[in-house]
């Protein structure tokens, strides 16, 4: 298992730390930290038009370091900018699939991403310890 991305990312958020203070002091915020996705994957595999029984398929789950660019354009409007460093997935053959695939690894392929997200919010105001808001956004992904 490659643990430098989370390495990466615990750093990144310890270096980060210290400025979090200041940001009261300017409408721009920048925020950096870990990202996980989990993938929730299934298949099924069809060879001829039969289903191949007991053929399955597995894609890796990713930890990156991602960043977040917001813009306070006044009290309850933001906008916000988040990408992250691309992760690199791999898809891997399961079951009676891994006969299929050569070499006997059952590796089927990588998949680099690279997720970027534009959104607004609209903060409702405070009601206490919390803040609530909606927001609307894009992603590219």
């Amino acid at each position: 298992m490659n643990n430098i991305p989370l390495i990466a990312c615990a750093a990144a958020v310890l270096f980060s730390a210290p400025h979090s203070a200041n940001a009261q002091d300017s409408n721009w915020t920048l925020r950096t930290g870990p990202a996980s996705i989990h993938f929730n994957a299934s298949s099924s595999l069809n060879v001829a038009g039969a289903p191949s029984p007991g053929a399955t398929s597995l894609v890796s789950d990713n930890t990156a370091l991602a960043f977040e660019v917001g813009y306070a354009a006044t009290e309850n409007i933001a906008i916000r900018l988040a990408l992250g460093i691309p992760p690199t997935t791999t898809l891997s053959a399961g079951g009676t699939l891994q006969a299929l695939v050569p070499p006997l690894t059952g590796t089927l392929g990588k998949v680099t991403y690279g997720p970027v997200s534009l959104t607004a919010t609209y903060s409702l105001g405070v009601l206490g310890p919390v803040r609530p808001y909606v927001g609307a956004g894009v992603t590219y992904l």
